[in-house]
């Protein structure tokens, strides 16, 4: 959608033989691509520092039950005394 949109106003291939219609309003149009542009990497800059300590908090705290939960089902069953079958091998 933004590349056809860009194509209406300037030319996006070497073939293409359109010449710039106003230089003005093309470099007002490439200003506000840049701005829009500058915008959305503000914006995703702010999110992933507000965010990425939160998704690594949560994902230590899941490492950490993860090992928890591995390290008692170990102790669990290897403190368990033997089934009878088991003994009778």
């Amino acid at each position: 959608m933004l590349n056809q949109a860009i194509c209406k106003y300037l030319p996006t291939t070497i073939q293409s033989k359109r010449s710039i219609p106003n230089p003005k309003l093309t470099s007002l149009l490439i200003r506000k691509f840049a701005n829009l542009h500058d915008l959305l990497s503000d914006t995703v800059n702010l999110y992933n520092y507000c965010y990425s300590p939160k998704a690594i908090f949560i994902a230590a705290s899941y490492f950490g039950l993860t090992l928890f939960s591995w390290f008692g089902l170990i102790h669990a069953f290897t403190a368990a005394p033997p089934s009878r079958a088991v003994a009778e091998l």
